[in-house]
């Protein structure tokens, strides 16, 4: 969280208002003698000075926090502001700016939180993601308002991004081993070592392990004997994409996919295939 542009208690507009019209309702009922004007003008004067008399003195504290930032296409994040210190205010107002691919909830992006007796409140902005990428989620504005909007206090909420992950496409292989999640090193080396698919038997040689032997041909030879295996090696996956052009109109995880959805797409469904396989995987 990064709060910058913090600006300090103002008068609003509508305190200003209140102050000219009950001023000069009440000061030309007096110097007018018309009974009229002031019983127009004097609620507004008292309203004015119910809201001078109230006005905060301390200055709020926020905590925005946006989680989880990593997720995959259509799903929702939130945006959640945690505020102290709130001596003196009514309520609080979250203005969460429009982006592309970012649908907001409610979709004004307006958020608002009554304060009971200067006690904690929170903000709550869902944030539904659309398209793959990393999104910058904006400045969101923070504003702080006294007894009858009388005084604002203001502060902007920067530096949320989100990453979108792709959602994979349909994948179809036939993989000659099982998939062990956590467990790397599940295809066969062409070279022998400490592994588990048998290569051969030979004699001993020093520097095999004895769990290695094998009993039922050294009885048979006369002669100790191992059981060679090969060793168990990870694959590396190589993915390479071509994102120098883009072809069609993307309409995001609700629309039409472009060319460069698809492929992205298409990347992401092979590259969680040999992830869960224990095979690493890398992108280009």
């Amino acid at each position: 969280m990064n709060i910058t542009s913090v600006v300090a208690w103002r008068a609003s507009p509508a305190h200003l208002r209140a102050v000219l019209l009950g001023v000069t309702s009440v000061s030309a009922a007096l110097l007018f003698r018309v009974p009229m004007l002031l019983v127009l003008g004097a609620p507004f004067l008292a309203i004015a000075v119910w809201g001078a008399v109230t006005r905060p003195d301390g200055q709020p504290v926020l905590d925005g926090r946006l989680a989880p930032s990593t997720l995959r296409e259509g799903e929702v994040t939130s945006w959640r502001c945690r505020a102290d210190g709130l001596g003196g205010v009514d309520h609080l107002v979250a203005l969460a700016p429009r982006r592309d691919w970012l649908d907001l909830r409610p979709e004004s992006g307006v958020s608002t939180a009554i304060v009971d007796d200067g006690g904690p409140a929170t903000l709550d902005v869902s944030i539904r993601a659309t398209h793959w990428g990393r999104h910058e989620v904006g400045r969101l504005k923070v504003v702080a308002v006294s007894a009858w909007g009388a005084f604002r206090w203001s502060a902007l909420d920067v530096g949320h991004r989100l990453t979108v992950l792709p959602v994979p496409a349909p994948f179809d292989a036939n993989p000659s081993t099982l998939r062990a999640d956590g467990l790397v090193g599940v295809n066969r080396s062409a070279r022998p070592g400490a592994g588990h698919e048998i290569s051969g038997i030979r004699p001993f040689r020093a520097g095999d392990r004895r769990r290695r032997s094998n009993w039922k041909r050294s009885s048979r030879e006369g002669q100790l004997h191992v059981t060679e295996t090969f060793a168990d090696r990870d694959t590396h996956v190589a993915l390479i994409v071509d994102g120098l052009a883009d072809h069609g109109t993307s309409g995001g995880i609700d629309g039409e996919a472009s060319s460069l959805d698809t492929t992205v797409r298409a990347a992401g469904a092979v590259a969680e295939h040999f992830l869960l396989r224990g095979d690493r995987v890398s992108l280009r």
